[in-house]
C-alpha cells in the first residue's frame, strides 16, 4: 500500500512537468486539442508506467527522478504515436519531440543539479534509445533542423567504468524470464562472470542499456558456468 501511495506520487509528479509543456505548446499554437491536458498528461505517465513499471518504480534501486520519469513518458509517446498514420498522431508525435528535446535540454543543462542516480541515467538511456530512430528519420528531412543538439547530447554520452557496468547489469536484470536478478544488495550472477569482454564493450563506446538487454535475452542460465 505505501508504495502504491509512492509510485502514485511520482507519477503525479511527471505529469505535470508533461502538461505544463503540452500546455507550453497549445497556448503557442503548436499543438491543439479538445481534450483535458491533464487527462492527457496523466494517461501518458500512466502508458509509460505500465512499460517498465518495476524500473520507474524503484525496484532496480532508486526512485528515479520525475524529470527521467517524464523523458520516458514522452518517448514511449512518440513511439506508440508513430504506430498510427493519423494526421492527428502525427500531430502529438511531432509535440512529443519537441517536449522530449525540451527534457534533454533541462537534464543537459541542470542535471547536476538534481542530485540524479543511476537509474535516472538507465531510465534517460532507455527513452534516448527508443527517440533517437525517429529522430533521425525526422532529422533527415531538409526542412527540420531542431533536433540536432538532441542528437550532438546523445552521441557525447559517456560513461566510466563503473556507471557503465551499473547501466548493463540493471538492464539485463531488467528483462523477464532471463534468469538473472539482483538481491537486496545489488548482486547478480553477472558479478560471477568473467568481466573482461563487458570491460572491452565499455572500452568500444557500445550502449549498456542495448548491451545489457540483448545479453539477458541470449543468457542460458542453464549453461552458466560451463565451459
Amino acid at each position: 500500500m505505501f508504495k502504491a501511495i509512492k509510485d502514485n506520487f511520482k507519477k503525479a509528479e511527471a505529469a505535470v512537468i508533461v502538461e505544463n509543456l503540452l500546455q507550453t505548446h497549445v497556448d503557442t499554437g503548436v499543438f491543439q486539442t479538445s481534450l483535458s491536458i491533464k487527462d492527457i498528461a496523466n494517461k501518458m505517465v500512466q502508458q509509460a508506467w505500465e512499460v517498465k513499471p518495476d524500473l520507474l518504480g524503484g525496484r532496480f534501486g532508486t526512485r528515479p527522478h520525475k524529470l527521467s520519469i517524464a523523458s520516458f513518458t514522452v518517448a514511449v509517446a512518440i513511439v506508440s504515436s508513430g504506430n498510427s498514420n493519423s494526421e492527428s498522431s502525427s500531430d502529438f508525435q511531432n509535440v512529443c519531440l519537441m517536449m522530449f528535446g525540451n527534457i534533454m535540454d533541462e537534464i543537459e543543462v541542470n542535471g547536476r543539479l538534481y542530485n540524479m542516480s543511476e537509474t535516472d541515467r538507465v531510465v534517460i538511456e532507455l527513452a534516448m534509445n527508443a527517440v533517437t530512430p525517429i529522430m533521425e528519420a525526422a532529422h533527415s528531412s531538409p526542412d527540420n533542423h531542431e533536433l540536432d543538439a538532441i542528437l550532438k547530447h546523445l552521441d557525447e554520452s559517456t560513461y566510466t567504468w563503473d556507471e557503465w557496468y551499473r547501466a548493463f547489469v540493471s538492464n539485463a536484470c531488467s528483462v523477464e524470464g532471463s534468469g538473472l536478478v539482483q538481491d537486496e544488495n545489488g548482486l547478480s550472477l553477472i558479478d560471477m562472470m568473467d568481466h573482461e569482454p563487458l570491460k572491452r564493450a565499455h572500452r568500444d563506446g557500445i550502449c549498456p542499456v542495448r548491451h545489457g538487454i540483448a545479453f539477458a535475452q541470449q543468457f542460458d542460465i542453464n549453461k552458466f558456468g560451463m565451459r
